[in-house]
């Protein structure tokens, strides 16, 4: 009965009911000490160099629209969700790129990590989107990707040893120049 239905929805649908799942499991996305700590400095306005200031910096943004950590969980599990999907369609058919990222989202190291606000966490995120863009045949899509790396790196003081072998292995100008 399960395979039936899953066979009956589109890729989004399993995307987003994979999404809404992880979402009412996270439900409002769980904090830690350096979470309230980064929501403190989005509040307020004054950064340190404890914690990454463009995450709290994302995170004041971020509140303009959904105060506290859901929106935060919203942005990086959306990110993880969409870049995984982005990066297996390369290799299966769309539905089962679907299930595929939601079995991933909802893989239990997984799942725990992007239930908490943590820079890790958005790191993940928009690493994985990042990529998922690079492997675009468009130019426009790569070069969002880019940015969504450079945002990425932007979360962790290390994130540049993920980052940089990303850009240089897959990122290319023009598609006839792999």
């Amino acid at each position: 009965r399960l395979r039936r239905f899953v066979a009956t929805l589109s890729p989004r649908a399993i995307l987003a009911l994979g999404w809404v799942g992880l979402v009412l499991y996270a439900f409002p996305g769980y904090m830690s000490f350096d979470s309230v700590f980064q929501l403190h400095e989005a509040r307020t306005g004054e950064f340190s160099d404890g914690h990454p200031p463009a995450m709290s910096a994302l995170w004041r943004v971020v509140e303009l629209v959904i105060a506290g950590p859901l929106g935060m969980l919203v942005v990086q599990t959306v990110c993880f969700l969409w870049g995984t999907y982005l990066i297996v369609r390369t290799r299966i058919t769309h539905r089962g790129a679907a299930v595929v990222a939601v079995l991933l989202l909802w893989f239990p190291p997984v799942s725990n990590t992007m239930a908490v606000i943590w820079k890790d966490s958005q790191m993940a995120g928009f690493l994985m989107l990042g990529t998922g863009c690079l492997l675009s045949n468009r130019l426009r899509v790569r070069l969002l990707g880019l940015g969504l790396l450079a945002v990425g790196t932007a979360m962790r003081h290390n994130a540049l040893a993920m980052t940089l072998p990303l850009i240089v292995l897959l990122f290319v100008w023009s598609v006839a120049h792999r």
